[in-house]
């Protein structure tokens, strides 16, 4: 991963008034909690480790899709769209947090989940993600993944048809978890770094290279997010 620095300053205060100015729903518990791990940090030798604790938004379950579905979501109720699309694989932590915050708002939600032979690309048996999305209401349709275009092309008319003014921005950006997922997905991220000195650093990391990119055997286990 190739990495660059921010050349310009931005103070907290700017960040913060930015972020302040959005149309936005309340979706999350925040800030969530910095948990400290001695043992981890004692393990490994000498670093002081942090675990920032997303899980403990409180929408689903949790989750750091919940903190950009606040302002996508909004954006879309202000404009007067009442339905929306999502697409992923069938075990999707996205799609789970995606089903509550429709139900939570009283959109109508659609779920396209893209099915494989994957653990996470399985419908069966229904548990998980995949059992939550149900619970929560949104509709739900699978496709393989060469289908996943047209099913969400069909969902989409499908929702005009009924009477939805619907959502489906193919121009969303999604924040990522970490760089990681940048480096396999051909996306670029940021890391906003505050130091014990309060002073701010912006890391920006760039996509891997097309030539360079390869896609996982998910068939045998569990993808290997991290590298």
């Amino acid at each position: 991963i190739l990495r660059k620095k921010w050349s310009t300053p931005v103070e907290p205060q700017t960040i913060q008034n930015a972020i302040d100015a959005l149309l936005r729903h309340r979706f999350t518990h925040l800030p969530t909690p910095l948990q400290h791990c001695p043992r981890l940090s004692a393990d490994l030798g000498g670093p002081r480790i942090w675990i920032k604790r997303d899980d403990l938004t409180g929408l689903a379950f949790g989750g750091n899709k919940s903190r950009y579905l606040e302002f996508t979501l909004a954006e879309a109720t202000a404009a007067g769209h009442d339905a929306a699309v999502l697409s992923a694989v069938v075990q999707s932590n996205h799609c789970r947090q995606f089903a509550a915050a429709c139900a939570r708002i009283g959109l109508k939600g659609v779920v396209v989940l893209r099915e494989n032979d994957s653990t996470m690309g399985r419908k069966d048996p229904a548990q998980g993600n995949y059992l939550l999305n149900g619970l929560f209401g949104v509709d739900i349709c699978f496709a393989p993944p060469e289908e996943i275009a047209a099913t969400v092309a069909a969902e989409k008319e499908r929702l005009v048809q009924e009477g939805y003014k619907y959502m489906f921005n193919e121009g969303l950006v999604t924040v990522w978890s970490a760089p990681n997922y940048c480096y396999r997905c051909g996306n670029v991220a940021a890391i906003l770094t505050i130091n014990v000195e309060s002073v701010i650093d912006f890391s920006v990391f760039e996509p891997r290279p097309q030539h360079l990119r390869k896609v996982p055997d998910f068939t045998s286990r569990m993808p290997d997010y991290f590298l």
